[in-house]
């Protein structure tokens, strides 16, 4: 069998379930078309001829919060590939946690890879992509704000006045993430971890 040369172009999604207990993971690959030429579907490989399907996901370290360690591999063949936009979770059991346990705040690498034949033929294609958890965070900052009634006149209020701080930061987050500057994240989700941790929300 020879590796044949193909215009697949896989993509994918993810993000964390509600209860923060697991990955939900997206093929937004898509059909081939004249404005997706990188789709499922002829002159490409079609998803019926995928044998093969992995997703690999590195942690976040829980010190720097960044993507570190050896991936968990997690075979998810045949859910994946799929153009229904169904979603395959991974549990937190597959990712080196508890089942108790919930999904660290932090950076996830996600290797998506699929793989299969077309006649005799082979085809291997690879989506790296991250993304950031924060719900911790914003478990912790939701109890923060729980102390702070509506009819509270708090502007004087130094803890306050740092909760609400905080809370902008979160929404920073996603200003820097948007732009790339994974850097800013990652100094915002320090910085929003150890206020947590000082205020011993208990996410």
């Amino acid at each position: 069998m020879a590796l044949i040369p193909t215009n697949l172009a896989i993509t994918a999604e993810a993000e964390v379930s509600c209860d923060n207990k697991s990955i939900e993971i997206s093929d937004t690959t898509g059909v081939y078309s004249s404005s997706n030429e990188g789709g499922y579907g002829s002159p490409n490989p079609l998803v019926s001829d995928a044998t093969a399907c992995t997703v690999s996901v590195m942690m976040p370290d829980p010190t720097t919060f960044l993507a570190s360690g050896d991936p968990y591999v997690i075979n998810a063949y045949p859910s994946l590939p799929n153009i229904t936009d169904t979603i395959y979770s991974i549990p937190n059991t597959s990712l080196g946690l508890l089942a108790d346990d919930v999904l660290p705040d932090g950076q996830y690498i996600i290797t998506y890879h699929v793989e299969g034949t077309v006649g005799n033929d082979t085809f291997s294609n690879d989506y790296t992509f991250y993304f950031y958890n924060t719900n911790q965070i914003e478990c912790c900052l939701d109890k923060a704000g729980n102390k702070y009634d509506d009819d509270c006149c708090c502007g004087n209020d130094s803890s306050f006045i740092n909760y609400l701080w905080q809370r902008n930061k979160l929404t920073q987050i996603c200003n820097a993430e948007s732009c790339g500057d994974n850097d800013s994240v990652i100094e915002m989700i320090k910085s929003l971890s150890d206020y947590c941790k000082n205020n011993d929300c208990g996410c």
